[in-house]
């Protein structure tokens, strides 16, 4: 039989990587504090399994092959053993950590201990945790970011490998200076986003011209998807970990976002964010027009990610090939960077990039070194902390 995995939480993420296990074959049990968000849960849950295999039935003449689902409120004496416990809830190390410390009594000590955050240290909740970062919606990203201490054992941490290795996952192995890298290629031109919108730039707009080959959705949209409250302290975490003047450039999508969250702004959960519910209180109104769009911003937004690859290259965040795993299951992007530029050649986005931080003068838009060396301009101050 398929080894057991609990899950704590009851949010989108919970029912998504729960529901991706239990597609596997693997028996999976929720667990929530609150009894009201359980049953919620549980319906959506079993109305899921339902609608996949009435699918599967129609489409492959077979039913789906799922492990048996359970729900648990945290303080039930009831709770199945866990083989492989998954903490999923708000991106908060003192809730995580104290969720964590709760259920020490509850969860075996041979158990695998697993977080799905997306910006805090494993060890820094429990010493004998790794972090998984799945991508949502998993059955369509097929992708999870696998972060691991030094101190995670090596037993534990095969047989975590296996499991994923068994649900068909691809797998990026990270240790503590590689964390969350992949989520971390998205942070400058999020700000960038961000920093334009608190300008007065009209939200769709900015927008669509944040959409590209590589990206093809749009930044806003994207944060309104993930949620507003998740993104927020993501940033806040990544941001502590930087030097000063490496976090200094993301004080705007810091504040940004904070302003939203302050404004009640969460994105799709309360269809309230950068592009749903309430105008921005900042933005123009149409007939007061809202501040024009420079032409060259799609090129820019489009070199400023293609830039933050070339530093994740440079700095041995990623090697070339997990890059490559990461664009074409995250965005089906499965050509070179440098094709990423088209129609523009490296110097011509060199030339783009050095424009950008000659007006605003932040330290993602320094080009990394192979384009550095395309561009004309002699003098950059060392290769910068992007990311």
């Amino acid at each position: 039989m398929k080894p057991q995995i609990v899950i704590a939480g009851s949010g989108k993420m919970a029912r998504d990587v729960g529901v991706f296990f239990l597609g596997r074959g693997h028996p999976v049990a929720w667990l929530s504090r609150d009894p009201q968000r359980l049953e919620a849960l549980e319906r959506w849950v079993r109305k899921r399994i339902r609608r996949q295999a009435a699918f599967k039935q129609e489409t492959e003449g077979e039913t789906l092959d799922a492990g048996s689902p359970s729900f648990f409120l945290v303080e039930s004496k009831a709770i199945p053993r866990a083989e492989v416990f998954i903490e999923c809830i708000n991106e908060a190390e003192e809730d995580k950590r104290t969720l964590l410390e709760a259920l020490e009594g509850v969860i075996p000590d041979d158990a695998i201990r697993v977080t799905n955050s997306s910006s805090i240290f494993p060890d820094a909740l429990h010493s004998e945790c790794a972090g998984l970062h799945f991508f949502y919606p998993v059955e369509m990203t097929g992708f999870v970011e696998a972060v691991f201490p030094s101190g995670f054992s090596a037993a534990r941490r095969r047989r975590l490998l296996e499991l994923l290795a068994d649900t068909q996952l691809e797998c990026i192995e990270e240790g503590a200076e590689a964390a969350f890298a992949v989520n971390r290629l998205l942070l400058p031109v999020q700000a960038e986003a961000v920093r334009l919108v608190l300008a007065g730039a009209e939200p769709r707009a900015l927008d669509e011209s944040s959409r590209s080959e590589v990206l093809p959705v749009g930044q806003l949209a994207l944060m309104d998807t993930i949620g507003l409250d998740v993104v927020y302290p993501a940033v806040l975490n990544f941001m502590s970990r930087m030097a000063r003047e490496a976090a200094a450039q993301y004080e705007p999508l810091r504040d940004g976002l904070r302003k939203m969250l302050e404004l009640g702004k969460l994105g799709r959960k309360n269809r309230n964010g950068f592009l749903l519910g309430e105008q921005l209180p900042w933005t123009p109104s149409d007939d007061g027009g809202a501040r024009p769009l420079d032409e060259g911003l799609a090129d820019r937004i489009r070199c400023l990610f293609v830039n933050t690859c070339f530093h994740v290259l440079e700095r041995e965040l990623l090697s070339p090939e997990k890059l490559a795993l990461a664009l074409a299951s995250l965005f089906g992007w499965e050509r070179d960077l440098q094709a990423a530029l088209e129609p523009l050649t490296a110097a011509q986005a060199a030339m783009v990039l050095e424009e950008a931080y000659d007006e605003t003068g932040l330290l993602y838009f320094v080009p990394a070194g192979d384009l550095r060396a395309a561009g004309a301009r002699r003098g950059w101050p060392e290769t910068p902390t992007v990311v």
